[in-house]
């Protein structure tokens, strides 16, 4: 990406870019017909956090779209803090700077009153990932006048990684299972445990001997393999909403020699969950694609500020990956995937 400044706003890191890329084609007849349009398009983006992969993900995608118009697009990273990030978008709504913003919450509920302030002031909105909202799997919007919703439904994904879990644990009684969680108290950390809980807690044979914060980094699902290998010795599976930790568990359980005994299931379908998945490593992953979310939801942004109706503005971006939600090795295929663990 090309970086052309770099600024502290609000305690969060903040880059803003312009003019960056060349044309790239159109993801639409709608995209094509606006990307004529000679109107100015400055963009606030909101991420979960820069360093945060699945951000970085996102963003690249919004670069591939904003790119086209020539639109400047500056990059707020709240550091994973929702009530930095809530201040970030009160002040660029205040700001006067933008017109158009793609919003990839912390907390979707946290960002309502800026993201209010935004829209009152004509700016158009679009959530991104997680619904702006208090209802964390509603991609219909639940705020009145936002332009557009392309989200993961997290309840969904919090049910895939428990079907992976059910089908790992096939012939295997008792199962000893392992659950990393993301961060315990965001909102969709919460519900996304709830329901991988109400799946598995249906199949007698699975027995969770216990759960742990496992994060969104390699090295603290390192630390967290290493703890269930000590604490659960007997482990069969080792299961968590991120390929990041899964990562680190990865490299744990090998150390350990039990990288075949232990099968890993993991969260985000990045490119180390696909290698781990043809190799054998690990069992499977739950599929998400950040980049085609961003560039769904900045196309969505970038057509409400230039006027052009968008037939499906609210969208489960799950279906936009080009692959199963439940990969494993019976259906990856050739899929790649969009991003990195890290």
């Amino acid at each position: 990406m090309d970086v052309t400044g770099r600024a502290l706003r609000m305690a969060g890191a903040v880059i803003v870019l312009a003019g960056i890329g060349a044309a790239l084609p159109a993801l639409s007849q709608a995209a094509t017909a606006s990307s004529k349009s000679s109107k100015a398009i400055h963009m606030a983006f909101f991420g979960y956090s820069s360093a945060n992969a699945y951000t970085q993900a996102a963003l690249l995608g919004v670069h591939d779209v904003a790119s086209k118009y020539g639109a400047s697009v500056t990059f707020y990273s709240p550091t994973a803090t929702a009530t930095k990030q809530a201040a970030q978008v009160e002040d660029a709504a205040t700001s006067g700077k933008f017109n158009a913003m793609v919003v990839y919450s912390v907390s979707g509920d946290a960002v309502v009153p800026g993201v209010k302030e935004a829209i009152a002031k004509g700016i158009k909105v679009v959530a991104d990932f997680v619904a702006i909202g208090p209802t964390i799997n509603d991609v219909k919007p639940q705020v009145k006048g936002l332009s557009g919703s392309v989200i993961v439904p997290i309840n969904e994904t919090g049910t895939a990684s428990g079907d992976l879990v059910v089908k790992a644990c096939h012939g295997v009684n008792p199962c000893h299972v392992e659950y990393l969680t993301g961060t315990e108290k965001l909102p969709l950390t919460v519900d996304r445990t709830d329901h991988f809980m109400a799946v598995v807690k249906t199949h007698s044979n699975i027995d969770i001997v216990g759960t742990t914060t496992g994060g969104y980094t390699s090295s603290k699902g390192y630390a967290a393999g290493e703890d269930t290998l000590s604490a659960h010795p007997t482990v069969n599976v080792i299961a968590s909403p991120a390929d990041q930790a899964i990562v680190g568990v990865e490299e744990a359980v090998s150390k350990a020699g039990d990288l075949k005994k232990i099968k890993l299931v993991g969260g985000g379908g990045t490119y180390q969950a696909i290698a781990g998945i043809r190799s054998g490593d690990w069992f499977g992953t739950v599929n998400y694609c950040p980049t085609s979310e961003a560039e769904r939801a900045t196309q969505i942004d970038i057509d409400a500020v230039l006027g052009v109706k968008v037939a499906t503005p609210d969208v489960n971006s799950l279906t936009l990956c080009g692959a199963p939600i439940e990969l494993t090795k019976t259906n990856v295929g050739s899929y790649k995937g969009e991003w990195t663990a890290g």
